[in-house]
This record gives structure tokens, C-alpha cells and sequence, in this order.
């Protein structure tokens, strides 16, 4: 599975877990998901998470959803980067998503960014997805 699958399967776990309130979920581990869920966490969409150790070996992620008066915190989240086709864009060209409501999550030279830390470093890179 390629890392942008494996980013593709949390966010729709993500996305499933919120729509009928689960406390918390269970990810697949990847040091990618874990770069994006402390982005994530640092722009307040979702709560804390932690490394849990299975039954068979593998190493999943345990992570805790953020809701506000008993409404989840991510309204909607918008997948651009795809296995089968990149998005790759300028600093110029990075948008503000919904009004600057929302955030644009980029993958870049200085590693797992938001839109605004891309703007004002300067940087573009590959615009794996928004979230509002």
C-alpha cells in the first residue's frame, strides 16, 4: 500500500468513526499518518493519540476525536493527492480553503505543513488535503 493509501484509509476511518460519534479509532501505523495526525492535533481537529501495540505484532494508532457541543470538529474532508494522480502546487498557487476556515495539509521539502506555514516559508510541495 502506498503512503498516500494508507493516509487515504485514516482519514475515511476518521470520517466513518465522527459520523456515528465513536470516542476514539483505530489506525494503521505509518510515520506519515503520525506527521498528519500532529498536524492535525497542533490545528485542533482531532485529540491526542498514542502508539498501540497488537496482538499479532503490529503497531496500530489509537487516536481521539474532537467534538464541540456534541457535533464532530471535522465538517468535511476533501482528498486532492491521489496514488493514481499527484497535485503538486507553487506557494503562489496555494488557495485559502474555505475562507481560511478550513486547512490545506501539504507534504513539502520541510516535511508535513499546513497551508499557512507553506505561504509564509515560502514553500510548495504535494496538496494531499483539506479539511474543514
Amino acid at each position: 500500500m502506498s503512503m498516500n493509501s494508507v493516509l487515504i484509509d485514516s482519514l475515511t476511518r476518521i470520517r466513518n468513526a465522527q459520523r456515528v460519534r465513536f470516542k476514539q479509532v483505530q489506525l494503521i501505523h505509518s510515520n506519515f499518518v503520525v506527521g498528519v495526525l500532529k498536524v492535525l492535533n497542533a490545528e485542533g481537529f482531532v485529540g491526542e493519540f498514542s502508539l498501540v501495540k497488537g496482538d499479532r505484532g503490529m503497531t496500530s494508532i489509537l487516536l481521539d476525536l474532537n467534538y464541540y457541543n456534541g457535533k464532530p470538529v471535522i465538517e468535511k474532508i476533501e482528498v486532492f493527492s491521489k496514488p493514481g494522480c499527484r497535485y503538486y502546487v507553487g506557494y503562489q498557487d496555494i488557495k485559502r480553503y474555505y475562507n481560511g476556515l478550513g486547512v490545506l495539509v501539504l507534504t513539502t521539502s520541510k516535511g508535513i505543513i499546513t497551508d499557512h506555514i507553506a505561504r509564509s516559508s515560502k514553500v510548495g510541495g504535494e496538496l494531499l488535503f483539506g479539511i474543514f
